[in-house]
């Protein structure tokens, strides 16, 4: 869908060959980036939690005959990869609609191979919001919880 608040590719440094895993990857705008730098040696997997948006992200890899691309189904609070699996870790406005930040970050460090990094673009609050600002910034960023049955956490 292209949403995001960022991009956490401009400031990784990712080199030939390396292995990306994308974080909240939706249809693959980030993981078809990150493709791009780490050229035909390398290998980037997006792992989204809805079925939609990996069927989406799945055929537009195909369409563009792209091999070393895949999408997974998962959580980032139980990430379906080995451990020390990966070069790089993005995320683009993905970890503050997760419930269980702390666990999310074991993950990431669980699946990043020594001397891995992440690079995470996101929405960073501290402090409360005021009532209106959270009840207005809820209508257009949180998850529609009729079609996924969570809510993001304000916290």
């Amino acid at each position: 869908m292209g949403l995001g608040c960022g991009m956490p590719t401009r400031y990784a440094d990712i080199r030939n060959g390396d292995t990306v895993v994308d974080l909240g990857s939706g249809a693959g705008n980030d993981a078809f980036l990150a493709l791009a730098e780490t050229g035909p040696q390398g290998r980037v997997i997006g792992v989204d939690m809805t079925p939609a948006m990996i069927t989406k992200a799945r055929e537009i890899a195909r369409k563009r005959g792209l091999y070393n691309v895949e999408f997974i189904l998962g959580e980032i609070e139980a990430i379906p990869l080995a451990d020390e699996s990966a070069d790089w870790i993005l995320s683009n406005c993905v970890l503050n609609l997760v419930p269980d930040k702390a666990r999310a970050f074991v993950e990431i460090l669980r699946i990043l191979k020594p001397g891995g990094r992440f690079s995470i673009s996101d929405i960073v609050v501290e402090g409360d919001l005021p009532e209106g600002i959270r009840r207005s910034a809820e209508l257009y960023a949180d998850v529609l919880p009729e079609r996924s049955g969570k809510r993001s956490t304000w916290n």
